[in-house]
């Protein structure tokens, strides 16, 4: 697998089958997820079938990290720093001041992230719930 090959892109309701496909698979909430599919970066390779997403949201001047999720975790490791850049460079168009993370993934702290503990997110979560 060549990562040069991969496109990353924010997803479109064309993609809603495939990730809806990855949601099941790892559990989340498909429904709501569903609602917020503007939220996700897409892996795509030149194939056409995506290989992971993951999901940004915005609240004020903030970013949250979520829903991550790969049609084969095999592809995890080489597709992260790639959703990475993706996610850093829509987080500084927005003017987003501060990224939280609900990933656990070594490479997001590796990114410089901390995992966004449950105390911590009840605090801020308030700004999310209205989206």
């Amino acid at each position: 697998m060549n990562p040069a090959n991969f496109r990353i892109r924010r997803a479109t309701l064309d993609d809603l089958g495939q990730l809806t496909a990855m949601w099941e698979s790892m559990r989340f909430p498909v429904e709501e997820l569903t609602r917020r599919i503007t939220e996700f970066q897409v892996a795509e390779p030149p194939e056409g079938k995506l290989a992971g997403a993951l999901g940004f949201q915005i609240a004020e001047k903030q970013g949250r990290i979520h829903s991550e999720c790969f049609s084969d975790f095999a592809f995890a490791d080489h597709l992260r720093p790639m959703l990475w850049d993706r996610i850093h460079s829509v987080a500084t168009n927005h003017g987003v001041l501060r990224l939280w993370t609900q990933e656990n993934a070594p490479c997001w702290s590796h990114c410089g992230l901390s995992l966004c503990t449950k105390s911590l997110f009840s605090l801020i979560s308030s700004m999310y719930r209205s989206f």
